[in-house]
């Protein structure tokens, strides 16, 4: 996700009205923002991202259930396993 596709989604949601306060807080973050780059080329589960942060995994999770509160990212199941996509993802 580009930094131009997060401020389109933050511009249309701040013009509806519609979730604009949930998508700001969401993008306040720098460790969110950083979670929805690194999602951008990929689907990941909460495992390779807290790997990739020094963050325990409820941090994370935490973390993550505010973004998926903005509607930034959705989750999948695939094998038994969960993973986290963007849902601007191609």
């Amino acid at each position: 996700m580009t930094v131009l596709e997060l401020t389109e989604i933050s511009t249309q949601s701040a013009t509806t009205g519609r979730y604009s306060h949930k998508v700001f807080k969401a993008l306040s973050d720098a460790t969110r923002r950083e979670i929805l780059f690194l999602l951008e080329d990929k689907q990941r589960n909460v495992g390779e991202m807290v790997t990739q942060f020094d963050l325990t995994q409820p941090t994370i999770s935490r973390h993550l259930s505010v973004l998926r509160d903005a509607g930034l990212i959705v989750d999948g199941v695939r094998a038994r396993r969960s993973s986290i996509r963007s849902t601007r993802a191609p």
